[in-house]
């Protein structure tokens, strides 16, 4: 019975279970095979034994499918209903493994990072289901990382994602622009694709990445996005360095020679650099003070300027991600992120 492709008729004989021809060829689960479960969900060909009750009292699609009138004759295994569903085997187990509570990974005292595949399994099948918590508890979790205001302490993206509750890496952002769409939660997408802009391979970022068994690509809007995006970030990092080292090096401080060739100096040794602006647009501008000993550096003051100068260039960046990328984000930037 694949109760997402059928629809049932009303009937007034009672069902009769038929034991499946293809009983086979099913493997059962070795982590949700309970002997007394009382529904079968296949998927992959793998077979899950699980309770009826415990689906329909957290998932409104699936209480509403075994409330609805079932076939005369019903497909069956070990005596019990099968549900077909078209759902990746590692995904379904993901979201069993929430369902009846083993996974832990939303307790408030787990520390462990929760694998990107896990967070989009949830994601996407909370979403077609209807597991209204487990839903809620994903997308929280990916509001978290993938903020509307700029992070605190923001150095990299690379440091940034080692130090969030996701484990990922940079191309998994893909992944979560298609959760964003998924689940239209649009808060969500401008940090993603920053996040893509962050791969060096633009290839891997059109192609798609692959997962386990899944392949994850972008919609074709979502990679003109990108491409756009890519370019006109590009484009303002030259801009912003000269904000920072030029315009924000201009104080009248007591060493303004000393001062004026440091400056140009740094232009110099940054300008002849195979990639001298950098992919990371929001990262701190004063990393290039490190270029630099400590006794070989502009005054107090003008170093006072440039970060001033650099806290604001990099707000500005991030107040404009939405546009870069062609979004239409509500309330985004409003407050400063933890």
């Amino acid at each position: 019975m694949d109760v997402f492709t059928e629809v049932s008729q009303p009937s007034l004989k009672r069902a009769r279970i038929d034991e499946s021809p293809n009983v086979a060829h099913w493997q059962r689960s070795d982590e949700f095979w309970y002997p007394d479960g009382s529904v079968i969900l296949i998927a992959d060909a793998t077979a899950f034994r699980v309770y009826q009750g415990i689906l329909a009292e957290q998932s409104t699609v699936f209480r509403d499918m075994f409330t609805l009138p079932q076939p005369e004759v019903m497909e069956s295994m070990d005596g019990c209903p099968v549900v077909r569903l078209s759902d990746h085997v590692s995904d379904l187990t993901h979201l069993l493994r929430e369902v009846f509570g083993k996974s832990g990974y939303f307790d408030r005292d787990c520390k462990d990072k929760i694998p990107i595949e896990c967070v989009g399994a949830l994601t996407r099948l909370s979403h077609k289901y209807q597991f209204e918590v487990i839903r809620e508890k994903a997308l929280g979790l990916l509001r978290d990382v993938f903020p509307t205001s700029l992070p605190k302490g923001y150095i990299d993206f690379a440091t940034y994602l080692s130090k969030s509750m996701i484990a990922m890496s940079a191309e998994d952002c893909i992944t979560v622009v298609n959760l964003g769409r998924l689940t239209e939660t649009l808060s969500i997408l401008p940090f993603a694709f920053y996040g893509c802009y962050q791969v060096a391979n633009t290839n891997v970022i059109l192609r798609g990445i692959t997962r386990g068994d899944r392949t994850e690509r972008l919609s074709q809007e979502d990679i003109e996005a990108y491409v756009k995006g890519l370019r006109l970030l590009l484009e303002s990092r030259p801009d912003g360095f000269s904000n920072v080292f030029i315009s924000g090096g201009q104080c009248e401080c007591d060493t303004p020679q000393d001062c004026k060739s440091w400056f140009l100096r740094l232009m110099h040794s940054i300008w002849f650099k195979s990639d001298p602006w950098g992919p990371d647009t929001l990262g701190p501008w004063t990393s290039y003070l490190d270029h630099f000993p400590a006794i070989d550096r502009p005054c107090s003051e003008c170093c006072g300027d440039i970060n001033a100068m650099a806290v604001y260039i990099c707000q500005e960046e991030w107040d404009c991600l939405p546009d870069k990328f062609q979004l239409m984000v509500p309330k985004w930037s409003v407050s400063a992120s933890n």
